[in-house]
């Protein structure tokens, strides 16, 4: 005797898988909707740091490029030739505008950075997946930099402030650099160690004793140059011109430090690794 079908059991699994298949199409449909306003508000999100940051990237990309100039330079000469060349004409200093924008665009890195550890865990958490982790070199907030920065006026002063060092006037003493006390230096967050920053400002003061030797050489030269007109002045004074342009890019060693570590730290700069 042959079994009776049931068909009233095979419509139910019929229904159970219909119900299966279109539970399943809806969470589809549903994650697709979440991912989608996910990534509208992320979008959004992105777009109002890029939009802040434009007005600063011209600056930005300009003062990259001679950073880049500048360790293409260092790199590709030795330490004693490199401390003469220092006035080569493939590298510029960088300007007050350069140097913000520099610092401005490691701030709006470091809000994408937060931005990205926000989106991440949401977008991975719809597809119901653990999110990896994020990993984010160590380095400072832009908050924890401010007050460093604004001691040195690396936005407000045309030249960056290296020294409390003073003269102190006719018959005082010299006011003292404060920041060789590595805990109070405002450069500690960029340099390596105190010794770093003690080797720059000696490179600036053997400038400075360079240039003032050549004068004052030149001087009575100068006193006998006045009888033959001005011309002779100036020819008698024209290597000053060389000592007091290696002065200049001596100081400028420490807004190349700062500029180059806000690079580093948004892994924006290609260093060899001798560098």
């Amino acid at each position: 005797m042959k079994e009776a079908i049931d068909l009233s059991a095979q419509s139910t699994v019929g229904n159970e898988k219909l119900g299966q298949d279109i539970k399943t199409t809806f969470s589809e449909i549903e994650k697709e909707d979440k991912t989608s306003k996910l990534n509208s508000e992320s979008e959004s999100k992105f777009r109002e740091v890029y939009k802040k940051a434009e007005k600063h990237l011209k600056d930005y990309l300009k003062g990259k490029a001679k950073m880049e100039a500048y360790v293409s330079l260092t790199q590709s000469q030795g330490t004693r030739r490199k401390k003469r060349s220092v006035s080569s004409t493939n590298y510029s200093p960088l300007t007050r505008e350069e140097r913000t924008a520099l610092s401005e665009m490691y701030k709006f890195f470091e809000e994408l950075e937060l931005k990205q550890k926000e989106f991440l865990p949401k977008l991975y958490g719809i597809e119901g997946r653990e999110a990896p982790t994020v990993v984010v070199s160590p380095k400072p907030r832009s908050s924890e930099l401010s007050s460093h920065l604004n001691q040195i006026g690396w936005v407000s002063q045309a030249q960056v402030r290296y020294t409390t060092e003073r003269p102190g006037g006719y018959g005082k003493k010299n006011t003292p650099n404060h920041w060789v006390n590595w805990e109070k230096n405002p450069y500690k967050p960029f340099l390596s160690q105190v010794s770093e920053y003690t080797e720059l400002v000696n490179q600036v003061k053997q400038a400075e004793q360079n240039r003032n030797s050549y004068i004052s050489g030149q001087r009575w030269k100068g006193v006998l140059a006045l009888l033959a007109g001005p011309g002779s002045v100036r020819s008698t004074y024209a290597g000053a011109n060389s000592y007091n342009n290696y002065l200049q890019l001596a100081q400028e060693e420490f807004s190349n430090k700062v500029a180059l570590k806000f690079l580093e730290w948004m892994n924006q700069l290609q260093r060899d690794s001798k560098s």
